[in-house]
């Protein structure tokens, strides 16, 4: 078996080098070859310098590749282009692998042969100096990328999908589904989602059995800068976007005017029912529950923001 190990990276130059080295220290099970293929992203840092300065440690098994066109969809369809194994194991480039991650997804296609897809346990790791701020529930930890689904392998049934941080596909199941959609994921500063659960649906859609690996460990580095309320209140309400979008993706005839008008609607009764729950929210003394309430409220007003905006757009286009 030979695996692709992929990383995609976007002016992260210093927290890229860390998670090069992890990657020294992996085990690789018997008959198992594998590479490490770094996408840059358009960086305009050390990343370059970062890889290259790497090689003295990783040796020949990594190469790196630099990806013109904006965006985490197009470098991870890059990757698919380019990878040579038959397996990629997708990570990024802030996470920290264990030892025994490369064998663990292995482990769990030779356990599985069936298995299309693999997703592993994602553990959050603060900044040095930090633990987790007591108003940050551990119901907000996806938007860290953080993934517990509890010690004990199982399949994994849509809606439930691995996340980026930690996965891995078989590469011919990617060709086959064409990659990523490049109307969703992360755009340097923008926090647009859902392209990992568009391509999870598409392979729901197949069929696809998906198995969790818990045992198939990273540590997620997080950032100080989004340990504040302000990244998760712009995190919920481009999440409330990205759902929109994904609605219009899955089908494109949700995309007509009376579809958004209905969304509206819709994003018009969450919202209220959020701000009652908030309201409610306020006689607790849990304060993790009241943040975690108002960001509920931004997911809210995203939603309802970007299907008023669909609407607007189809109205303009009728009158034209």
């Amino acid at each position: 078996m030979f695996v692709t190990i992929s990383i995609q990276t976007y002016n992260n130059a210093n927290v890229l080098r860390q998670t090069l080295q992890s990657l020294a220290g992996l085990e690789c099970p018997e008959g198992v070859e594998y590479e490490i293929l770094v996408v840059d992203n358009n960086s305009d840092d050390e990343t370059a310098t970062v890889i290259r300065q790497s090689e003295a440690l990783l040796g020949s098994r990594l190469r790196s590749v630099f990806e013109t066109k904006q965006g985490l969809s197009h470098a991870r369809n890059r990757a698919i282009a380019e990878a040579r194994g038959e397996i990629i194991c997708f990570m990024d480039d802030d996470a920290l692998v264990d030892s025994r991650w490369l064998a663990e997804h292995v482990r769990a296609y030779r356990d599985h042969p069936q298995a299309v897809a693999v997703g592993g346990r994602v553990v959050l790791q603060w900044p040095d100096g930090w633990t987790r701020p007591q108003w940050l529930s551990a119901d907000l930890d996806g938007y860290l990328s953080g993934v517990d689904l509890g010690l004990d392998g199982h399949v994994m049934r849509y809606p439930r999908y691995p996340f980026g941080c930690n996965m891995s596909v078989r590469r011919d199941i990617a060709e086959q589904i064409e990659g990523f959609s490049i109307k969703l994921g992360r755009k340097k500063s923008s926090l647009v989602s859902n392209e990992e659960k568009h391509f999870f649906h598409k392979i729901h859609e197949m069929g696809g059995q998906v198995i969790y690996m818990p045992t198939a460990l990273v540590h997620h580095m997080v950032p100080a800068t989004r340990l504040s309320r302000k990244f998760f209140l712009r995190r919920g309400y481009a999440q409330g976007i990205s759902n929109v979008l994904f609605q219009t993706e899955t089908n494109p005839g949700n995309g007509v005017l009376r579809w958004y008008v209905r969304q509206v609607a819709v994003g018009m009764r969450l919202l209220g029912e959020a701000t009652v729950g908030a309201a409610g929210c306020c006689l607790s003394r849990s304060g993790s529950a009241r943040f975690s309430r108002a960001v509920r409220i931004t997911y809210c007003l995203g939603y309802l923001v970007e299907a008023a905006k669909g609407a607007g757009r189809r109205l303009w286009s009728r009158q034209r």
